[in-house]
């Protein structure tokens, strides 16, 4: 079995970084535990998250307005364009994690498949698994 474990960097929003704990217990046992934490403050960047995650979202225009465009939507610029206000902070939601999107605000095929991108479950369950994480090896 393989898990793979992505982390952000802590050069752009959220600014994540990861603690593995790893133990053994007296039955061979091994459990990892994985915990995701942010840096919030550096000298001369008050604010850190907060600024971060308006700089993102000031970006979101080319990026999501491609994604609307693209493969499986195909929307027309005519389209996407307005619905890219709505979107603005789905790239910096989605780098956060366990993200419980609801688009339901959006023409359905949009929010349908956008919603895929947040941690739910296929039964539509919360599954928040990406900030905190505990697997059994």
């Amino acid at each position: 079995d393989l898990t793979e474990i992505t982390t952000g960097s802590t050069v752009s929003y959220p600014h994540p970084y990861r603690i593995l704990d790893l133990q053994y217990d007296h039955k061979e046992l091994i459990k990892l535990t994985i915990s995701s934490h942010r840096v919030n403050n550096v000298p001369g960047w008050d604010n850190l998250q907060l600024n971060s995650r308006e700089s993102m979202a000031a970006k979101s225009h080319p990026f999501m307005l491609k994604l609307l465009m693209g493969y499986p939507l195909y929307l027309s610029v005519e389209e996407a364009a307005p619905l890219t206000p709505y979107l603005r902070y789905f790239w910096s939601d989605i780098a956060s994690g366990d993200t419980l999107f609801d688009f339901s605000h959006l023409p359905t095929p949009v929010g349908n498949y956008l919603e895929q991108f947040g941690a739910r479950s296929r039964e539509g369950y919360a599954n928040l698994v990406d900030n905190h994480a505990t697997f059994l090896l």
